[in-house]
């Protein structure tokens, strides 16, 4: 999930790997810059990097299977 402020900048709150926008919601102008915030920002950390770190923990698992 991100989150543009006004001054705009993102802020990662959690590391997702896809984002999503309505089509007849956002147009393809508005898209590309939100995408393109999303592409430049970091993983914030914060209350979601223990949930994070479990899942990447468990990820790790499965790919040495």
């Amino acid at each position: 999930m991100m989150f543009i402020r006004p001054n705009g900048r993102a802020k990662a709150i959690t590391p997702a790997q896809i984002i999503t926008f309505g089509a007849q919601v956002i147009g393809n102008v508005l898209a590309t810059k939100l995408l393109d915030v999303w592409l430049d920002s970091e993983f914030a950390g914060g209350r979601s990097k223990p949930k994070v770190d479990l899942i990447d923990e468990i990820d790790r698992e499965f790919r040495k299977r």
